[in-house]
C-alpha cells in the first residue's frame, strides 16, 4: 500500500517503544511476511562512549548464535540512522510478564535464572558486560512459563577493561550492582549482580531494594548479609548470580513478610534453612519472624518448635505465636501461652492483651474475658484503643451486649475501629434497633467506612426494614462506594433485600458485583429457595458451577433441602451425585441435608444408608433420622435410635427431644412419651418449650384425654402458642368434643383472630359435630374479614416431571382421563366394600351428585388419578404424592379404600404433618392425623 512506510526488505507496522537513544518497530518482510524487530538508533543523539557501545553491540550480536540471546537478522544503514534487524519475541519482556503474573513459582524462576545465566556465560566469553541487564531488556520467546529467555538490548554494553568505571548511571538503578551506583571499578560480575535481583524479582513479585535515590539504594544494599542461597535453592547456577538474593535473606525482612503474607510455606522453610544454616538461629528478630511466618501459613506446629529453641524472647516472639494459634481457629491455645507467659517474666503489652481478648470472644467464656479485662484496667492498657476495642468485642461475641456498650460508653477516645465494633456487637446480639440508633450518633464524630455499612445493613435485614435498608442504599451511591467492586459489602445488600423478600432488587445488586464470592452466591441462591422458585436457584447453580467460586456446604444444604421441601426425589438424586465429586460434598451439614432429603421422599432406607455412612455423626444426624421416622410413623425405631445415640455418647438438644416426642406421638407411645418429657424436665442444660408440651397434648388427645391435654396447657409456666392451641381443636375435632373444641376455638378467635387457619379449624369442628348453621356462621365471618385459607397443592412426580393439582384444577391435559379413571374407581370401591363419601366432608347445602364431584376435585385425588392414568393400574408399586396441607378425611378414606381394591399399588402420602403409608385398606397414621 501506498502509505505503509518501508526501511530496506521490511514494512514497519506498529511501534513497540521509544528510549531516549531508539526507537523499537515491529516490522514485517515484503516477500516472505516473517514478523521482525527493528531497533532504531539516531547516530545524532550518540556522544563518543555511546557509539563505541553501538559498535560493540553490532560486533557482538553479528558474531554468535545462541538460544538465550537475542539474534540479529540484518542491519540497515540509512541517512542519520542504523536500524538493527533482530528476532521478533511473542512473548513480550520479563517486566510485562511479572506485572501480569506477579511472583512465579520456584521451578520457572529457576529455570528462567538459568537461561540468563547461560546468556551471561556466552557474553562473558566475549568479555562482553551489558551495565544495563532488567526486566525490560529480558524477552520471551513465547507468553507462557515454556518459554525461551533472550536477553537484549545491548545499547550500553562495552568489551570489558581493568579497572572500567561507570561515568554515569544508566537505565535502571534498582537493577544495578553497588560499584556502578558508586562510580567504583567494576568487572563482568555486575551482570550477575542483575540476574540475582531479577530472579528476586521473579521469586517475590517485586524488585529487592526501594529508595527514592540512589544513596538510599547504597544503604538498603549495605545492609545486607551474605548467605549461600545459591546452594539451598538454584544449585546449578554460578553462585556470584545469586549474590544479591543471598544478602537479602536476613537483612530484607519483606522476603519472610512476604512468604507470611501469600502464604508461601515452602519458600519459607528454604529460607528457615538458610537462616540456620549460616548461624544466624540466635537472632531474635529472624526467629520472631519466622515464628510468625509459620503460624500465618497455618504451620502452628513448627512455629511452635521454633519458639521453643529460641535461646531469647521477648513479648513480640510470645504474642505472635498467639496470634498464630488465633488466626488457626486454637483459641485455646492462646489463652493457654497467655498464662505461661504470665509465669516467664515477660509483661504482656496492648497486641498480647488484644489477641487474648479476641480469644475469649471466639470461645464465648466470658469469665477469662473479665478475668484479661482486669489485668487491662491494672496495667493501665484498658485506655488503649486497640484494647478498649478488643474489650468492647469480647463482651458483644460472649452475648455480654450492656458490658460492651458500658466499656464503649467510657473510652477516653473513640476511633472508627470502636464504632464498627459496638454496631457489629449490637447486629449480632439481634439490637437492630439500637444499631440504628447508635449509627445515627456515629455520623456526627465518625465518617462510616464500609464496615460500618455492613453492620447497619445486617440491622437493617435483621429487622425486615426495608425502608431504612434503601436509605442506607442510597447514602452509599452518593457517598460514591462502588459497590459492584466491594463484594462483601454489595453482599451485605443483597442479604438485606432477600431479608427483606425483594428478591427483585436483591438481583439488580448481586448482578452488579464484578468478583462474586461464595456468600453473595449462596445468599441469592437460599433467598430463592426460600422463596420456592426452584427455576431461578436452579439457575444460579448452574452458572456458579462454571465460575472459578467452589460451591460450600451452605449453598448444597440449602439445594439439598429445597428439593426435600418439595419432594423432588429425581433433581435430589442428581445433587446427592454432584456432592460426592466436590470436596465440600463431604461436610456433615451436607450429609444430613442428604438424609433428611430422602426421608422427606419417603424414601427411608436409602436415608438409613446415607445415615450409615457418615463417620462422624452430630447431634442434628441423629435428629434428622429421629425425626423422619417419627414423620412415617416409625415410633419405636425412632425411640431406638434415640437410645444409640445415648450409648454413643452424644448428648440430645431440645430439638431432639421434640423429635423423639413427636415421633412417639405420631406411633402413640404413651408411655415413652412420658418417659422422655420426664428426662427433658430433668435435663438441666434444657429449658422446655411450648413445642414440647404441643406434643404431649397430640398425645394425650389421640388416645382422648381430652381434659387432661387442656389442663396441660392451663398449667404449664409457658405462654400458650397458637399451635398448641391448634393441636387441642384438632384432637376435640376427632373426639367430637363439641363443648371444649368451643371453647379451644373461641380462645384461638379471640387471641389470633386473623389467622385463617383457625376459622378453617372451627368450621370443620362444626361439621364433624353436624353443626352446619355453625359451620356456615364461621365460613362467612372468614369471608367477612376478607381472610384466605392457603390453597391446597398437591403433586406427583411422574418420568423425572413434576405435576401439580390444585383444588378444583382442570387445567391439565389429562384432565377428562383423571375424572373417568376416579369415577371407575369409586364405582369399584362402592361394589366391592360398600364405600360412601361422607357427608361432613362436603358443603351440606348442595345436590348429592354436586358433593361427590366437589370431593372428586381435591388435589390429592387428582394426582392420584394422573398416577392412576400413567401406568399405575397396570404395573403396581409404590404410587408417592405430596401435599402442602393436612390431607382432607375424605381424601384420606379414599385413599385407605382404594388401597384396599389396588392390592398391587402402595400409595405414600406426605402432607404437612407426617408420612401416611396406605397399604391393603390400612393406614400407617392409624386414622389420627
Amino acid at each position: 500500500m501506498e502509505d505503509e512506510i518501508s526501511v530496506g526488505k521490511y514494512f514497519l507496522r506498529e511501534k513497540l517503544g521509544e528510549g531516549p537513544l531508539s526507537i523499537i518497530w515491529k516490522a514485517e518482510h515484503r516477500s516472505s511476511g516473517e514478523e521482525v524487530v527493528l531497533k532504531q538508533v539516531s547516530l545524532s543523539k550518540l556522544n563518543r562512549n555511546l557509539k563505541d557501545c553501538l559498535d560493540c553491540e553490532l560486533n557482538f550480536l553479528s558474531s554468535v548464535n545462541h538460544p538465550n540471546i537475542i539474534r540479529l537478522i540484518d542491519v540497515i544503514q540509512t541517512e542519520g540512522c542504523t536500524f538493527l534487524v533482530l528476532e521478533f519475541c511473542a512473548g513480550g519482556n520479563l517486566a510485562l510478564y511479572i506485572q501480569h503474573h506477579g511472583r512465579v513459582h520456584e521451578q520457572v524462576a529457576k529455570r528462567f535464572t538459568q537461561q540468563l545465566g547461560a546468556g551471561l556465560k556466552v557474553m562473558h566469553a566475549h568479555h562482553i558486560i551489558h551495565r544495563d541487564l532488567k526486566p525490560e531488556n529480558v524477552l520471551l520467546s513465547t507468553p507462557d512459563t515454556s518459554a525461551v529467555i533472550k536477553i537484549a538490548d545491548f545499547g550500553l554494553s562495552r568489551i570489558v577493561h581493568t579497572g572500567d568505571y561507570a561515568e554515569t548511571v544508566c537505565g535502571s538503578p534498582l537493577y544495578m550492582a553497588p560499584e556502578v551506583l558508586q562510580f567504583q571499578r567494576y568487572d563482568e560480575k555486575i551482570d550477575m549482580w542483575s540476574v540475582g535481583a531479577i530472579l528476586f524479582e521473579l521469586l517475590n513479585g517485586f524488585p529487592p531494594f526501594r529508595g527514592r535515590n540512589n544513596v538510599q539504594l547504597i544503604q538498603n544494599i549495605k545492609k545486607c548479609t551474605c548467605l549461600p542461597f545459591s546452594q539451598l535453592i538454584l544449585p546449578d547456577l554460578h553462585p556470584d548470580c545469586i549474590d544479591i538474593c543471598s544478602r537479602l535473606l536476613c537483612a530484607n525482612p519483606e522476603l519472610l513478610r512476604n512468604c507470611s503474607k501469600n502464604s508461601l510455606l515452602d519458600h519459607g522453610r528454604q529460607i528457615h534453612a538458610s537462616v540456620v544454616k549460616m548461624g544466624f538461629g540466635v537472632d531474635l528478630i529472624i526467629n520472631n519472624d519466622l515464628v510468625g511466618m509459620y503460624g500465618k501459613c497455618g504451620a502452628t506446629s513448627t512455629a511452635h518448635k521454633v519458639f521453643d529453641e529460641m535461646p531469647e524472647r521477648n513479648v513480640v516472639s510470645w504474642t505472635t505465636l498467639m496470634t498464630g494459634y488465633l488466626l488457626k481457629g486454637n483459641a485455646k491455645a492462646s489463652l493457654f501461652l497467655f498464662l505461661q507467659m504470665g509465669s516467664s517474666g515477660i509483661k504482656p503489652n496492648d497486641f498480647t492483651f488484644s489477641t487474648n481478648l479476641k480469644a475469649c470472644g471466639t470461645l464465648g467464656i466470658c469469665g477469662s474475658g473479665m478475668q484479661i479485662h482486669v489485668l487491662c484496667v491494672k496495667t493501665g492498657f484498658e485506655s488503649v484503643p486497640v484494647v478498649a476495642n478488643s474489650i468492647i468485642d469480647m463482651y458483644s461475641k460472649c452475648g455480654r451486649i450492656m458490658e460492651a456498650t458500658r466499656m464503649f460508653d467510657t473510652m477516653p477516645s473513640r476511633n472508627l475501629i470502636s464504632w464498627n465494633t459496638i454496631l457489629a456487637g449490637y447486629s449480632h446480639e439481634r439490637h437492630c434497633y439500637r444499631s440504628l440508633d447508635l449509627f445515627r450518633r456515629m455520623q456526627e464524630e465518625e465518617i462510616p467506612d464500609n464496615f460500618t455499612f455492613v453492620s447497619v445493613l445486617k440491622a437493617c435485614g435483621g429487622l425486615g426494614a426495608m425502608c431504612e435498608g434503601r436509605q442506607v442504599h442510597a447514602s452509599l451511591v452518593t457517598r460514591g462506594f462502588d459497590i459492584s467492586g466491594q463484594t462483601i459489602l454489595a453482599s451485605a445488600l443483597v442479604d438485606l433485600y432477600v431479608k427483606c423478600r425483594s428478591l427483585s432488587e436483591a438481583r439488580y445488586v448481586f448482578n452488579q458485583i464484578e468478583q462474586k464470592n461464595v456468600i453473595c452466591w449462596t445468599t441469592m441462591i437460599v433467598g430463592y429457595t426460600q422463596e420456592g422458585n426452584l427455576h431461578e436457584a436452579m439457575e444460579l447453580f448452574r452458572q456458579i458451577r462454571v465460575t472459578e467460586v467452589q460451591v460450600d456446604g451452605f449453598i448444597l444444604s440449602n439445594m439439598i433441602g429445597m428439593f426435600a421441601d418439595l419432594a423432588l426425589v429425581e433433581q435430589g438424586k442428581q445433587i446427592h451425585s454432584y456432592t460426592i465429586k466436590v470436596p465440600s460434598g463431604l461436610d456433615v451439614s451436607v450429609s444430613n441435608s442428604v438424609v433428611d432429603m430422602y426421608l422427606k421422599c419417603g424414601l427411608t432406607e436409602e436415608a438409613e444408608r446415607r445415615f450409615s455412612e457418615i463417620s462422624e455423626r452430630t447431634v442434628v444426624s441423629w435428629t434428622v433420622m429421629i425425626n423422619g421416622y417419627g414423620k412415617h410413623g416409625y415410633g419405636n425405631e425412632a425411640v431406638r435410635l434415640f437410645e444409640q445415640m445415648k450409648l454413643e455418647k452424644i448428648d440430645p438438644d431440645e430439638v431432639t427431644y421434640l423429635a423423639v416426642l413427636s415421633a412417639c406421638s405420631h406411633a402413640g407411645l404413651i408411655e415413652e412419651s412420658w418417659e422422655y418429657f420426664s428426662r427433658l424436665y430433668e435435663d438441666r442444660r434444657i429449658k422446655p418449650k411450648v413445642e414440647h408440651y404441643s406434643c404431649m397434648v397430640d398425645l394425650l388427645g389421640r388416645s382422648g384425654k381430652l381434659k387432661e391435654a387442656k389442663n396441660l396447657i392451663d398449667n404449664m409456666e409457658l405462654e400458650p402458642t397458637v399451635g398448641i392451641w391448634q393441636t387441642l381443636l384438632g384432637a376435640c375435632r376427632v373426639h367430637r368434643d363439641l363443648e371444649l373444641g368451643r371453647e379451644v376455638g373461641e380462645i384461638l378467635l379471640r387471641l389470633y383472630g386473623e389467622n385463617p387457619v383457625n376459622y378453617v379449624m372451627m368450621s370443620n369442628l362444626f361439621a364433624e359435630c353436624g353443626e352446619w348453621r355453625e359451620c356456615e356462621r364461621v365460613r362467612e365471618l372468614l369471608k367477612q374479614k376478607g381472610l384466605k385459607k392457603e390453597a391446597g397443592c398437591s403433586w406427583i412426580e411422574i418420568d423425572k416431571e413434576v405435576h401439580y393439582f390444585y383444588g378444583g384444577d382442570d387445567r391439565h391435559p389429562l384432565t377428562e382421563r383423571i375424572h373417568s379413571v376416579l369415577k371407575e374407581m369409586e364405582r369399584r370401591m362402592k361394589e366391592e366394600t360398600g364405600y360412601l363419601y361422607k357427608a361432613r366432608f362436603s358443603l351440606h347445602d348442595v345436590e348429592e351428585e354436586s358433593k361427590e364431584e366437589s370431593l372428586r376435585m381435591h388435589s390429592e385425588k387428582l394426582a392420584i388419578g394422573l398416577g392412576l392414568v400413567c401406568g399405575g393400574l397396570e404395573n403396581g408399586g409404590v404410587m408417592r404424592v405430596f401435599k402442602n396441607l393436612r390431607v382432607c378425611g375424605d381424601c384420606h378414606e379414599f385413599i385407605k379404600v382404594l388401597s384396599k381394591i389396588l392390592k398391587k399399588v402402595v400409595f405414600v402420602v406426605r402432607d404437612a404433618n407426617r408420612f401416611h403409608k396406605f397399604e391393603k385398606g390400612v393406614c400407617s397414621c392409624g386414622d389420627y392425623w
